[in-house]
């Protein structure tokens, strides 16, 4: 009922333009166009599809009072025949409406005095959500004067009643119970009204889907939607009998200025008049604004919930999506942008709809009265590439944040995924309007799958896995009305049936192992001890050694990649003899399915894996990775290559002193291969060239031969004495007796590893023997090892005294001369003693001696002796002891085939020198007389004391000679004795000394001469005699000169004692 301002009755012309506002929300987007009106002047904007509204009027806003509730202080009209009533009836009859002398059903109350947050009504059971009744309740939140006053004061200038008594009428609101509808009195400008959709009898919000219509919107009144506009998906304005206008968008501001079919005869209010019909998704809150553009007495509107229940839309569903799974998000993507997997990883796809929107009402009403449902269909069919597995029970189903899973079967079987919402799930009206995702896992096969047809990325580093789904969906696209305003009877031609594609999706898997891809072939080298490295050494030259070419296959193949063309390629050292060529698939002997090219010849190696094998899944370690290898075994064979040659082919290398020290041989290959599939090749004869590996095998470096001394007598080089004290060689050596021998040993070391290539060509030793010394052929040893090797050597003694051994020829090429590959000592050792006289020992210019670049004779006194090199160390026993010195050094001189220090040839190497020193004897002799006077007859006793001054000296062959006496005084016939004393422990006497024994004794006509063999270091000989005087005297000429008397007795010697 609505009622125009200033109780005057206004003429309506046609053909007048006047504004209307709508929003049509279809998809997001608004859509704009332009329309003429027969008629009208101006423009409209058109949307691009419209809600029909030619049964606006079938609604039912009819309520019963008690399904009202309104605060206390509200007036009841029923119960109270005054005011507002009197005054709402004065003004139906000043308008001249209809409704004058009827009786208005509501509660009222004026607004002085009032906040607006003070009225509100709550409608109960107006309208249902989710199957639940639903209750409206409609609360006051501002309002605003004609006068702008917030607070109502009611004036004479803007308060009348039927009476013009400002005490009954005012500003005045009220809430119809015959209808759901708000009336308010004069006065106000405009008021806000906020409408809540609450579960019956409770607090909480109820989401209500469905259509809404405000109607009776007078001229000179508009609503104004303040909140809740994202709820509105379609609007619709109607503004006259002709049902045939519609709302434009306008801030969502509606208006109703005039009625555009409204005539100067239009006499009673029909439902022809001005609405505004909304279809809301899921709305609780909504707020408007209405007021007047004029001064209005009083107004009426009101709002039906469920009144709009039909529109001819023909709208398709929005198409589905399909989503794939990817870390914590869900994707859509391209090919460029596949989502990488594992093999035998599990994933989950996704698919997406949103499901068509009905009123609630009309969902419940569809099923109660006819048992159907406005979608009687909704199917997800997918078809999972061959490389994918349905994880069977992992389908979720979640429409609008419910769990739907026990609602939707799943007739999925292989690779046919089929999903479909069961009659329960359709019927249930929370399925409607809503977003539905459909998740189940699949699972990757793994590498047992071949997966060579399928499509590889641009990179060729991966397999790609389409996934595309329909959704087939039949459903009620047309609800239509008959003329009685009743739902048709829904019929199978009242459906229609989309199935809808999605967008494909893509995951892909690796090809080969993704974290370890392609690996680049090695190359290694190794020996006995040493196992695959880069840089080898050989412990021996013609030790046999292994270069090993080895490409890693990845795991996954033959599965996702196998090869075409498997080709290897190493150029081995034509110094090499190559023993063995074999090829390995993991441990399997592949040997017989490589086959040699046609590049294949000598040391060159060029193998190509055969066809059968590339096709072999063994060959591949069956997916699970594994190695191909090319085994070369080789060495260096003595007997086909010479050291000559390898130095001619650079492999022989030199230090900084042009010394080779080293054989150096390198190795290099190339690994040729070509990927395959289903669809061709890629990486179309890659080569690799791992690093090259070297083989060294050192040269064995020989060292200088040593020279060293011995003797067997025990006085050693510090003067100390100890049984067989040098028996041990060494440096230097201290001979106690000039008449004892020592040795001399040279030892030349053969070193390890001179294997055949290393041979010598010559080997000879040289030794400068003093001449004052003499040695016998016959005495010279030579070892090899422990083995005699005499015989073996040439043995030349020089006229300078010089010794000269050269090996033969047979000995050079033994094996057992070097010790095999352990190495060799080369031990020569020969005696030699004093065979000079004493002059020749004593002469300074024979130079036999030479330290320093000094010549020297071999006699030295100890003290100068010390001074120089070599026998500073010499230890003297007294200031003036003499020793005779005798240096003695060696060469060795071989033909290794080496070069050192740029030369080749034989090579000398020169002994340390060795010193020996050879003690002489000091002699003392006393002697005494029981008488210096005697007559005839008398007997004389005499007593000879001899020694030695020199400590360390043994004195050889000591003739004590006593023949100056006068005949009257010769000794009596065995009147001669002879004894000694001696220290047992230092002497280097014999235990059971008995000089006596040794010592010869002779008489002469003039005396006696007494020989000693040897007189022992510290030993002190007593002769005693007894003479019987045959004539008086007192003189006695028995000699005190030891001089020459060895060499009277042993002129073979001529030694100097």
């Amino acid at each position: 009922m609505r009622r125009e301002a200033m109780k005057a009755k206004m003429i309506l012309k046609k053909g007048m333009v006047f504004l209307f506002a709508m929003v049509m929300v279809l998809t997001g987007i608004f859509s704009l166009g332009v329309m003429a009106a027969s008629g009208l002047e101006g423009a409209y904007i058109s949307p691009k599809s419209k809600m029909g509204l030619q049964y606006a009027n079938n609604f039912s806003r009819d309520v019963s009072k008690s399904q009202v509730s309104v605060p206390n202080f509200m007036a009841d009209s029923d119960t109270n025949g005054e005011e507002p009533n009197k005054s709402f009836n004065a003004q139906q009859v000043a308008a001249g409406n209809s409704d004058a002398g009827q009786k208005w059903r509501g509660f009222a109350a004026y607004a002085k005095n009032h906040d607006p947050s003070d009225f509100w009504v709550k409608y109960k059971n107006v309208t249902t959500a989710n199957g639940k009744s639903v209750d409206l309740k409609i609360e006051v939140t501002d309002w605003k004067t004609q006068n702008d006053e917030s607070k109502p004061l009611p004036s004479n200038g803007d308060m009348f009643g039927h009476d013009n008594n400002s005490a009954h009428l005012g500003y005045a609101i009220g809430f119809s119970y015959k209808k759901t509808g708000v009336v308010m009195f004069s006065g106000f400008k405009w008021v806000k009204f906020k409408y809540t959709f609450l579960y019956n009898g409770t607090k909480t919000k109820a989401p209500f889907t469905g259509f809404a219509t405000f109607q009776d919107i007078d001229q000179n009144q508009y609503v104004t939607i303040t909140d809740g506009t994202e709820c509105i998906s379609k609007a619709s304005y109607i503004g006259g009998s002709d049902g045939n206008t519609w709302c434009e968008p306008d801030g969502w501001t509606y208006k109703a200025i005039k009625d555009q079919n409204a005539s100067s005869d239009m006499g009673k209010d029909t439902f022809n008049k001005t609405c505004i019909s909304l279809y809301v998704k899921d709305m609780t809150d909504m707020s408007i604004k209405y007021g007047w553009t004029g001064h209005t007495a009083i107004a009426y509107f009101d709002l039906a919930p469920w009144a709009m229940n039909s529109f001819e839309d023909n709208a398709n569903p929005d198409v589905p999506k399909k989503l794939i799974q990817s870390g914590s998000s869900w994707i859509s993507n391209e090919k460029t942008s596949a989502v990488a997997y594992k093999l035998g990883d599990t994933y989950s796809y996704r698919y997406e709809d949103t499901t068509p929107t009905y009123a609630t009402d009309i969902l419940s009403n569809l099923w109660n009265g006819q048992n159907k449902t406005a979608i009687s269909s909704y199917v997800w069919e997918d078809t999972l590439d061959s490389g994918l597995s349905y994880v069977a029970g992992s389908l979720q189903v979640n429409v609008g944040g419910e769990d739907f899973t026990s609602e939707f079967s799943d007739s999925s079987s292989g690779q046919n995924i089929k999903f479909s919402a069961t009659s329960k799930a359709l019927a249930n009206t929370s399925f409607y309007g809503k977003k539905v995702t459909v998740t189940f896992k699949v699972k990757i096969k793994d590498s047992s799958y071949n997966w060579l047809g399928h499509e590889r990325t641009a990179d060729n580093k991966y397999r790609l896995i389409p996934n595309t789904a329909k959704r087939s969906m039949t459903y009620l696209k047309k609800l239509a009305y008959d003329d009685k305003k009743e739902v048709y009877t829904v019929t199978d031609g009242d459906y229609t049936s989309i199935p809808q594609n999605t967008s494909t999706v893509w995951s892909k898997v690796p090809i080969g192992d993704p974290d370890n891809p392609d690996p680049d072939p090695k190359k290694t080298v190794s020996d006995e001890d040493e196992k695959n490295v880069l840089n080898n050494t050989l412990t021996n030259a013609d030790e046999t050694f292994t270069y090993t070419v080895s490409k890693e296959i990845e795991k996954n193949m033959p599965s996702t990649a196998k090869y075409s063309k498997v080709v290897i390629k190493d150029d081995v050292d034509s110094c090499l003899t190559i023993d063995s060529v074999k090829f390995y698939a993991g441990d399997k002997d592949v040997t017989s399915s490589f086959t040699p090219t046609s590049a294949n010849k000598g040391n060159y190696l060029e193998y190509a894996a055969s066809s059968d094998l590339l096709n072999n899944k063994d060959f591949y370690g069956n997916n699970a990775g594994t190695t191909v290898k090319m085994v070369i075994k080789t060495h260096i064979d003595a007997k086909k290559v010479s050291i000559e040659t390898l130095r001619a082919h650079g492999h022989l290398v030199e230090n900084d002193k042009k010394t080779e020290t080293d054989i150096k041989i390198k190795n290099e290959t190339t690994v040729t291969t070509t990927k395959a599939d289903n669809q061709g090749t890629w990486d179309v004869d890659k080569k690799v060239t791992p690093p090259p590996t070297t083989t060294d095998s050192p040269v064995p470096s020989i060292k200088d031969p040593v020279k060293k001394v011995s003797d067997s007598d025990d006085l050693n080089w510090d003067a100390t004495v100890k049984q067989d004290g040098e028996k041990t060689p060494g440096s230097h050596n201290r001979v106690t007796d000039v008449t004892n021998q020592w040795l001399y040993t040279l030892t030349q070391e053969i070193p390890a590893h001179t294997v055949e290539l290393y041979h010598y060509k010559s080997f000879t030793i040289t030794d400068a023997v003093d001449s004052c010394l003499s040695y016998d052929v016959k005495d010279i040893t030579i070892k090899a090892g422990d083995k005699d090797y005499t015989d073996k050597f040439d043995i030349t003694k020089g006229d300078d005294n010089s010794l000269t051994l050269t090996a033969k020829s047979d000995v050079l090429a033994s094996d057992e001369f070097y010790g095999g590959k352990s190495g060799n000592k080369i031990v020569v050792s020969f005696p030699v003693k004093i065979s000079a006289d004493a002059k020749t020992l004593k002469d300074e210019n024979l130079g036999h001696l030479e330290i320093g670049g000094k010549k020297m004779a071999h006699l030295q006194k100890v003290s100068d002796l010390q001074k120089l090199s070599g026998f500073t160390d010499l230890v003297k026993s007294k200031d003036n002891e003499y020793v005779y010195a005798f240096l003695n050094q060696a060469k060795s001189h071989i033909d290794s085939q080496i070069k050192y220090e740029g030369q080749t040839g034989v090579k000398d190497r020169t002994t340390d020198k060795v010193e020996t020193a050879v003690e002489t004897a000091d002699p003392t002799i006393k002697k005494e007389s029981s008488k210096y006077e005697w007559q005839v007859g008398d007997k004389v006793d005499y007593t000879i004391n001899v020694g030695d001054a020199n400590s360390n000296s043994i004195a050889d062959n000591v003739v004590i000679t006593d023949e100056s006496l006068p005949k009257a005084m010769l000794p009596d016939k065995d009147s001669i004795t002879i004894s000694s004393t001696f220290d047992k422990e230092k002497s280097g006497a014999p235990e059971d000394r008995d000089i006596s024994k040794d010592a010869k004794i002779e008489y002469t006509e003039k005396g006696f001469v007494i020989t000693i063999p040897k007189l022992y270091r510290g030993e002190v000989t007593t002769i005693k005699l007894t003479c019987t005087a045959k004539e008086k005297s007192t003189y006695d000429s028995i000699t005190d000169q030891w001089a020459d008397c060895l060499e009277k007795q042993m002129q073979i010697r001529n030694l100097l004692v």
